[in-house]
């Protein structure tokens, strides 16, 4: 019960994330391509792709700070 609600929860917090960073951090953390692919994937420049991810992960962060998700909040993003 508690994995199912701890996925629900991510889901919710990466729904509700700009496309713009959530598709490097998906591609990224769950699908395990590297900087340059993803670059290549979504044309961007490296450190484009680079920056998109850092502040997904920054509002990722600031999210689960504000919602208080307790199951989820000590993980490292």
């Amino acid at each position: 019960m508690d994995k199912e609600y701890e996925t629900i929860e991510w889901k919710i917090f990466l729904e509700s994330m700009p496309e713009v960073y959530r598709t490097p951090l998906l591609l990224y953390y769950l699908e395990g391509f590297k900087i340059r692919e993803i670059a290549q994937i979504l044309d961007l420049n490296v450190n484009t792709v680079k920056a998109r991810i850092a502040a997904g992960r920054k509002k990722l962060r600031s999210s689960l700070k504000e919602g208080g998700a307790s199951n989820v909040e000590g993980r490292c993003i």
